[in-house]
């Protein structure tokens, strides 16, 4: 799904030690990546692609799959998402409360620090929370009708 491109110092490298704000930085791509590819993969695709990703990798969509993650989490995830969560942000985006891009912020530390782990099969397996699209995040009136 996903290319690791790792280095040759990368015994040296240890994800755990990354700041929270590097690991959202990475976790934000494989998250936009997910909702990239599954939008991509769809029956009935949108007609403007972009528009349908961006109301999905929205922090107020990603609080809310970050909600129905939650149980999903093992110790040390929830550990990473908390950690993400937990950081201060510098600023808010216009479309999002302060807890929304708090939560959406820990659900990409999470994702950068699977990415970086090679955890790419539990990647997947959380992605479905991302890319469940019944829940309205991609209106009918955006994809194109065949």
């Amino acid at each position: 799904m996903i290319l690791n491109l790792s280095s040759s110092d990368e015994d040296a490298f240890q994800p755990k030690l990354l700041n929270p704000q590097m690991l959202a930085f990475v976790g934000d791509t494989v998250v936009d990546l997910i909702v990239r590819e599954r939008l991509c993969r769809q029956a009935n695709p949108p007609r403007n692609p972009h528009i349908a990703a961006a109301r999905i990798v929205s922090a107020k969509a990603q609080a809310v799959a970050m909600e129905r993650m939650l149980p999903h989490l093992t110790e040390e995830e929830n550990t990473f998402y908390r950690r993400g969560k937990n950081a201060k942000p510098k600023s808010v985006p216009h479309g999002a409360s302060k807890t929304e891009y708090r939560i959406a912020t820990g659900l990409e530390t999470l994702f950068g620090w699977l990415y970086f782990t090679n955890q790419m099969q539990r990647i997947a397996e959380l992605a479905v929370f991302l890319t469940e699209l019944d829940d309205g995040a991609i209106q009918q009136t955006d994809c194109i009708a065949y």
